[in-house]
């Protein structure tokens, strides 16, 4: 990798890189924040604060042909009654 470092009274204030360099570098660090996401979430998995959702159930959702709260009340089995707020 070869950058320009650009000083400021002495100190490296900027790094000045090759734009494909750059673009490397980003994807880089993206890559590195989706392997912590998905380290994150699967922790949550693991200790009950998060869950998975069935893909038709998602699906269901996602294609907004149904009312959400309709399709979360039949996927947790509940009633009417048990899913209104007290």
């Amino acid at each position: 990798m070869s950058a320009q470092i650009i000083e400021r009274e002495g100190k490296p204030e900027y790094a000045v890189v090759p734009y494909n360099e750059y673009l490397e570098l980003l994807a880089l660090a993206e890559d590195a924040q989706d392997a912590a996401d998905a380290s994150a979430a699967m922790k949550e998995l693991a200790i009950g604060e998060d869950e998975t959702v069935p893909g038709d159930i998602a699906e269901r959702l996602i294609t907004g042909k149904e009312h959400p709260v309709k399709i979360w009340r039949e996927y947790r089995g509940l009633t009417h009654k048990a899913s209104a707020c007290p």
